[in-house]
């Protein structure tokens, strides 16, 4: 059965998508990482800030790409948690992954002001080249997703 909620979360999917592809950096011959995020859920305790992202990664190398390890880094302390995330990125392709993080208010507040998350994304390409990257998310939607 079709509802509503998923309507509103097929849309929000394909937005980030569009979103991300007209955004994605295409250098030649280089592992390029970009993304972009929209928040589905926020529960504010006070000091933190749970969170739940829907998150877009795009690639712009010819390879396909298998998550190894996915962290936020906190750009205020520099400290990282680690994320419940696996994913494959097609070769020029992308994939997307929904993950809950707990943040400082202090983050969150930037994040709203408009900074932006940053993921360091560890991947491994088929011929099993490791490699890490640093992305800062870029917002898919200006107000949080439903």
């Amino acid at each position: 059965m079709i509802t509503a909620r998923s309507l509103a979360a097929a849309g929000v999917c394909l937005l980030l998508s569009a979103v991300l592809l007209a955004s994605a950096p295409h250098a030649a011959g280089g592992n390029e990482i970009s993304g972009v995020y929209a928040i589905q859920q926020v529960n504010d305790t006070g000091k933190t800030v749970n969170v739940t992202l829907h998150v877009v990664l795009s690639s712009s190398t010819d390879a396909t790409l298998q998550s190894k390890n996915i962290s936020l880094r906190s750009v205020l302390s520099g400290t990282t948690q680690t994320l419940s995330a696996s994913f494959t990125i097609p070769a020029n392709g992308s994939a997307e992954f929904i993950a809950t993080a707990n943040v400082s208010a202090a983050d969150y507040k930037l994040w709203q002001e408009g900074g932006k998350p940053v993921l360091v994304v560890n991947l491994q390409s088929l011929d099993g080249t490791e490699f890490t990257r640093t992305v800062e998310l870029l917002p898919a939607v200006h107000a949080e997703a439903q």
